[in-house]
C-alpha cells in the first residue's frame, strides 16, 4: 500500500453545466479542470493556487501573496510582491525590477 498514491485519490467529484470538472482528493487539495485545458489546483491548506493555462503558461498564488506568471512562449518569469514590486525574469539571464 503506498500512502502517497492513496493521496491522489479523488474522494469526490462534480462535473458543472459549462463543462469545467472539479475534484476533490483525499489529500484535501482541489483540482479544477476547464474544458479548454486549463487546470487550477488549490493546495490542501487553501494557501496556494496555481494554474496551469492550455497554452502553458503558469500562474502561481502564494500564501505571502506574491503572483508569479510564467510566460511559457517567452520563458519568462514575472513576480509581483504584495509591496507593488514587480520582477521580471527573462531567458536570457536579464532581470528588471519596476517600482
Amino acid at each position: 500500500f503506498d500512502s502517497s498514491e492513496s493521496e491522489k485519490e479523488v474522494e469526490r467529484e462534480a462535473s458543472h453545466p459549462d463543462g469545467k470538472v472539479e475534484k476533490v482528493l483525499k489529500n484535501g487539495c482541489h483540482l479544477i479542470i476547464f474544458p479548454n485545458g486549463t487546470r487550477k489546483e488549490v493546495s490542501c491548506d487553501g494557501k496556494t493556487t496555481t494554474v496551469t493555462f492550455f497554452n502553458g503558461d503558469v500562474k502561481q498564488v502564494l500564501d505571502d501573496q506574491r503572483v508569479i506568471y510564467y510566460y511559457a512562449d517567452a520563458k519568462t518569469t514575472h513576480t509581483t510582491y504584495p509591496t507593488g514590486l514587480e520582477v521580471l525574469h527573462f531567458s536570457n539571464g536579464q532581470i528588471e525590477k519596476h517600482f
